[in-house]
This record gives structure tokens, sequence and C-alpha cells, in this order.
């Protein structure tokens, strides 16, 4: 009997450890069998309580071990996928439970800036494009100008120039694309002209995604957004510390040196991006100073940015962030006669408090301030804004959703001491400070029907401009289910913009010309139209977008005829210019229409394999009907990607490799007129169009993932080479194919100041 109780206690012994040693363990692969490193696994009671999480290593494995006997639910996510939850579980030993990854694509990313809250990106009516970390890895770029120049054919433009870009969307440019940092506003528009913010400003060490859409969202963000808004979201802590270091160097002296720091413990975290930025210029023909890519010689420019971001959660419904930016350039530029050497000189700084409050479980109240400087020491110019909005999302029904906000802003420029006494800024009283206001009430409201296959939405914006008055500004839109895979939706939206600040009143005389601000500018507005098809599937994501944008009271940039000004308060302005010294100002030159096409395809081919193609067709036309001639009026562009990735045993560790190949395909882009000015020898030619003509540039990437000893830490070495084939852009033609040959300048002229092939090397270091 001893010995039967014996063995009876061993087997009860034996089954009680195994049960108390239960493990869960399997394999997290993509569609293609790819095993996916870097995946959160929670393991979950069945009631939802959270028992573990962790990380799947460079295999793509998971493991769970030490479990009691109950039933758990084993759920994966990873950037770029759905997340995905196993069937019910009850470990007796060890149970294998591998997990097949489905591509995200349009059908679970979420993105807020469309609507102003999250939403899956599928189910948005304006058409929306999501670049996520990985893809802006995936890039090598440093600044926002050149991850976007990647952009073309998915409807963005930037105006190419090294070290200096500023935005189009659908065929809408400049200041009218209104440019946020976690949903706030940015200041620094260029020189008060209709350029918009310098893209460059903006360092993408910071973000985590950068969000662009494509269609008039004045209802929502008041002016400045009729083309569309790009939206900037910066990194949040999210474990207890993070730790990327990022250093590079390339051509032509390009040095990049980065660095993001994340700490997060109970209640306080922070997260802290810095870069430093030097690059020496290029000279690709010394005979000829248009070939030269800012001034020449040691440190042609040098950037900094620091950027911290403090978040406090005071109670579980009550969080609190700090957001700061400083942001400074000194660099040399040399104009394209080479008469002399300018130096732009210039900081941006903000800071940001941000309150979000939930009450119960259906209103979230968000509470935000921002008080931004941007300086131009060359010019004497400084721009100061402050701003306070507060906006509330109530879901008032499972089936509705009501938005609704206040916002108030004050833009002020100063100038102080400028120039001498015959400035031709003078008669305008612009030196000194001006000053807009602007207070605004929106609200938009959401209804689900058809048992959740279709979505509308409407709302409106009233806007009062101490400048000019009072406007509305109304949108609306509706997304239709027509399959699990497949949506229909179609956007309306009225755009306004009135005219800034710098526009009215700024005003500077550099010597060979002249610009200032014009006082009798009107507002803009517009209409703008979108409907589009979308289709996301496990291996395929594709997409197609109709636009149409229709303006009325458009803002130029003009030259004024100093023997026949079109308004009196020139008058007072030419007298004071020399005989050869040109004159610039802002105009409304009349209505004007973009319209064309966005496409976009994405697939999964083989194992590690995918391939993605964008291409716009875009036709910008004035009044009459005639087709617009300038920089940005590009008809056709593409942009095409290959891209393989898969992991690697490196000795003992498992590793990862990436290469891609990416091309910016640009069309035949409509660029002047000649007149008797710039006409060549052949008067035949004056009044006809020239082209810059098509090409195509390609670049190269690739890098590795190798874990280092201690977990968590790896080194992602990485080497690019931009513009493979060197191309430079040189001369223009006309329409029928002829070559434009100037007499008094280079006929090599590159019509871009780009310095033809260039590479790039580094590693980012990562401790997590």
């Amino acid at each position: 009997m001893v010995l039967r109780f014996l063995i009876g206690f061993a087997i009860a012994l034996a089954g009680a450890i195994g049960m108390t040693a239960a493990t869960i363990e399997g394999t997290i692969t993509d569609p293609l069998g790819v095993p996916v490193p870097k995946a959160e696994v929670t393991l979950r009671t069945d009631a939802g309580a959270l028992i573990a999480q962790q990380e799947s290593d460079w295999e793509g494995r998971y493991r769970f071990t030490g479990l009691p006997s109950a039933s758990y639910r084993v759920s994966v996510s990873a950037e770029g996928f759905l997340v995905e939850r196993t069937e019910l579980l009850t470990p007796s030993d060890a149970t294998t439970r591998d997990v097949l990854l489905r591509l995200s694509g349009l059908s679970q990313q979420v993105v807020v800036t469309g609507a102003r809250r999250e939403e899956i990106l599928m189910e948005t009516p304006i058409p929306t494009t999501l670049i996520e970390r990985s893809a802006i890895e995936d890039t090598a770029a440093q600044t926002l100008e050149q991850l976007l120049v990647e952009q073309a054919g998915a409807g963005v433009y930037v105006s190419r120039g090294f070290g200096i870009g500023f935005p189009a969307i659908n065929g809408i440019g400049g200041n009218r694309v209104l440019v946020l940092v976690d949903g706030q506003r940015q200041i620094g528009t260029d020189n008060g002209t209709r350029d918009g913010i310098d893209l460059d400003q903006f360092t993408t060490e910071r973000l985590e995604r950068v969000e662009v859409v494509k269609g008039a969202a004045s209802a929502l963000y008041g002016s400045d957004a009729m083309g569309g808004v790009i939206n900037l979201i910066t990194r949040t802590p999210q474990k207890p510390f993070t730790l990327d270091l990022n250093n590079n160097y390339g051509s032509f002296g390009e040095a990049n040196a980065g660095a993001t720091l994340g700490l997060r413990r109970n209640r306080m975290g922070a997260v802290i991006s810095g870069v430093y930025q030097t690059f020496d210029g290029f000279d690709l023909n010394p005979a000829n100073a248009a070939t030269t890519g800012f001034a020449g010689g040691e440190n042609a420019f040098i950037d900094r940015n620091l950027s911290p971001s403090l978040f406090y959660d005071i109670r579980d419904n009550l969080k609190f962030r700090l957001n700061g930016n400083f942001y400074r350039r000194n660099s040399n530029f040399l104009n394209a006669q080479g008469a002399f050497t300018s130096e732009n000189n210039q900081e941006r700084w903000n800071t940001a408090p941000v309150l979000e409050w939930v009450v119960g479980a259906r209103h979230l109240y968000t509470f935000r301030g921002d008080v931004s400087v941007a300086r131009r020491f060359d010019l004497d110019r400084v721009e100061n804004l402050g701003q306070f909005e507060a906006l509330g999302n109530s879901a008032l029904h499972p089936t509705n959703n009501l938005q609704y906000g206040f916002d108030w802003r004050r833009k002020q420029l100063r100038r102080p001491g400028l120039g001498s006494e015959d400035d031709i800024t003078l008669p305008l009283g612009a030196r000194g400070t001006r000053y807009i206001r602007v207070a605004s009430l929106w609200t938009q409201d959401e209804w689900r029907l058809l048992g959740g296959r279709l979505t509308v939405s409407g709302g409106v914006r009233w806007e009062d401009n101490s400048q000019f008055g009072s406007n509305f500004s109304p949108k609306a839109g509706a997304v239709f289910r027509l399959a699990p895979a497949h949506r229909l939706r179609f956007a309306y939206g009225r755009g306004f913009r009135a005219p800034d600040v710098s526009e009215l009143f700024l005003g500077f005389s550099p010597g060979a010309f002249g610009f200032v601000g014009n006082p009798e500018l009107t507002p803009e507005t517009s209409s703008n139209y979108s409907t589009g098809w979308t289709w996301a599937a496990p291996r395929v994501q594709a997409s197609i977008d109709l636009f149409l944008n229709r303006f009325q009271n458009g803002i130029g940039f003009f030259q004024v005829d100093k023997a026949n000004p079109f308004a009196p308060f020139l008058n007072t302005i030419i007298p004071l210019l020399g005989p050869t010294q040109q004159l610039f100002t802002n105009r409304n030159l009349g209505d004007f229409s973009a319209k064309g096409i966005n496409t976009a395809l994405t697939v999964s081919i083989v194992r590690g394999l995918e391939g993605t193609f964008n291409y716009t067709l875009l036709e910008r036309l004035n009044q009459n009907g005639s087709r617009q001639i300038g920089l940005g009026n590009l008809r056709n562009s593409a942009f095409a990607k290959l891209g393989y990735a898969r992991p690697l045993r490196l000795g003992g560790r498992v590793a990862s490799f990436r290469t891609n190949v990416r091309g910016i395909i640009r069309g035949r882009e409509a660029f002047a007129t000649t007149t008797a000015l710039n006409a060549p020898g052949d008067p035949s030619r004056v009044g006809q169009t020239q082209f810059i003509p098509a090409f195509a540039t390609w670049d190269w990437l690739a890098g590795f993932t190798v874990p280092l000893s201690g977990e968590g830490a790896s080194l992602e070495p990485f080497v690019s080479v931009n513009n493979l084939g060197g191309f430079i852009p040189r001369g223009q033609e006309y329409a029928d194919g002829a070559v434009v040959s100037h007499s008094s300048s280079d006929p090599t002229l590159p019509v871009f100041r780009e310095p033809g092939r260039t590479w790039k090397a580094g590693f980012i270091l990562r401790f997590r």
C-alpha cells in the first residue's frame, strides 16, 4: 500500500508539474512564408486579462512557458499587417500555434488627419497616403523634402533643389498646402511668396509616420488647407528605454548625425530627437554659376534640429503632453549669374502643450496651444504665431459620431530696423509690425447606414479673419462597402485661403530685383471633388482616384511692368527702384483648374519580394482652357519600387537583409513661354512653350539588421546611391522637340541644381 501511495503521489506530482510548466509557442510568418521578427505577441486569458507580452525573435519565433492549465488567446501585431488572434487554447504540456500574418495595406492602417480622429485608412472618403517608419527608413531620407520627392505618382509634387523643397498636392501647391506637426499648424513661409514652407526644415529622425491628405480640408483645418494637408506624426515612448543612433556620410561632404531617446516609466515618458547636418555644396561646372548648388567651400549649409516631447498621464482618463522643436539653418547661396553670394540664416522654434480628457466612454476632448517663432536673419524678418484649439469627439450612437471645435490664432510679421532709407517697403509701412487674427468654429457629423455598408459625413467651418471678414467652408464625403475588400468613395470640399500677412505686407530689395507685398489681394476659394475605388487583398492592394479642383481668384507671383503698373499703390514704389531693377509682387491672376487621376498598386510577388507602382496624370488649365505654364505643371509622373527582404543566418545569429530599387519617372514639364527677352535667335519661336524634357532617375538602397549581444540591441548598416545613372536635366525643348539654346548662357545649363549621382552610407544603432 505504501508503494502504491508513493507511485500515485509521483504521478500526481508529475501531472501538477506538467500543468504549471505548460508552454505555448510558435512561428510568425507573412503570406509568403517569410518569418516576421519584432512582432508583438500578447497572451491573454479568455476573459481578456493580460498574462504576458514579448517580441518574436529574428526567426519569427515566440514562446510562453510556465503556464497553469487555463484557457488562453494569443494575438500578434506587426507594422504593415493585420492584428491576428488565435483560437481558444488550453495547453496541457506544449502547444504549438504558428501564426500567419496578412498584409494590412488599406484595410487596417489607422490615420488621424483626414477626419481629425482615428479611422481606418480604407474607410476615409478623402484619398490619404500613409508613410510609416519602415518606409521612411527604406529611403534613407534625412528630410521631409527628400522623403516626399518619392511620392511622385501619388499626387504629390516637390519642387526640386538640393537642400530646399516646396510641396504641391494634385496640382495645388505652395502655401495652399497646410503642414502640421501632430495636428498643429507650422509657420515659416519663404519670402512671403506663394512657395509655402520649405520641407527641408523638417527632419525624418523625429517622425513615426507621415500622412498626406489629398483634397480640400478647409472645413476641418481652416485657411491654407485648399490642396491638402501634410501631417507629421512624431514618435511616442512605448518602452522603459529606447535609443536610436543614426549616423551617415555621403557625397559633397554631406554628414548627418541623429539620435532619438525614448523613456517611459509608470505615468511619465519622454522622447528627445536631435539632428546635426552639414553639406559642402557642389560645383558641376566652374565656368557656370548656375551649375553650383550652394556656395562652394566647407559647410555650405549647417542644419541643427532639437525636438523634445514630455508625457504625463495625470489620471487614466487625463493625459498631458508638451512638444517642442528648435531648428536653425546657416547656408550660403550663389545666384544663377554668380553675381553675389547670399546668406540664408534662419531659425524656427515652438512650444506646444496638449491636454486630452476622456469623459465616460463616449467623449474625448482635446485642448492644445502653440507659440511659434520663425526668423530670417538675412531679411531681418520675424514671424510669430500664437494659437489655441479646443476640439471634441462624441460617439452619440453606435452608428453616429460627432466632432466639433473652436480655434483661435494670431500671426504677426515684424521687420525691425530693415534696410536703408530707400527701402521699397517704406511706402507700405511694412517696417514695424503687422498682424492677422483668425477665429473659427467647426463641426462634422458621420453616420453609418445600411448595416454599416455606407458611411456618410458632412461638416462646415465658419472662420472670421480680421483682414477679410467671415467665410463658410462646407465638406461632404461617403464610403460604400461593395465587398469586404472593396470600397467606393466620394468627397467634396470647399477650400478657402486668405492671403498671408507676408503676402500682404512683406517687402525686400536685395539688388537686381525687388519684391513688395500687395495689400490689395483678396482671398482665394476653390471647389474640390474626388471619387475613387480601393481594393485590399492579402497579396494585392490597389486604388484609383479621380480629382477635380476648381480655383477662383487664384494668387500668383507677378512681374510688374514698371511703365504700366496694374495698381496705384505701385506708383509710390517704382520711383525708388534703379533703372534696371525688376519688381515683383503677388497678384490675383484669375481662375484656374487642376484635374487628373492617381493610381497605386502594391503586390507581394514571391517570397520576400514586393513591388509598388504609382502613376499620376495631371492637367492644370487657365480659365480660358489653355495649359498653365511654370514649374509644377507636370502632366505625367510615376514612381516604381521593387523591394526584397528576408532573414539571414550570420554565424550563430539570425539577421535580416533588405534592399530596394526606386524610380522617379517624370514626363515633360511646361516650364516657360518664350518672350522677346528670353527667346533664342529665331524670332518665330516667340510665344511658344518651352518644356523640361522627360526623364527618370533611379535610387538603390541595401541594409542589414544584425542583433547584438544584449536583449533588444541591433546594428543596421546601410548604403544607398541616388540617381544611379547620374542624370542631370539640361536645357529645354519645344513641343516639336527642338532644343532651346541660349546665346548668352551655357547651352548645357541644368534646369535644376542637381549634383548628379550621389552616395550615402551609414548605420542605425538601436537599443530596446
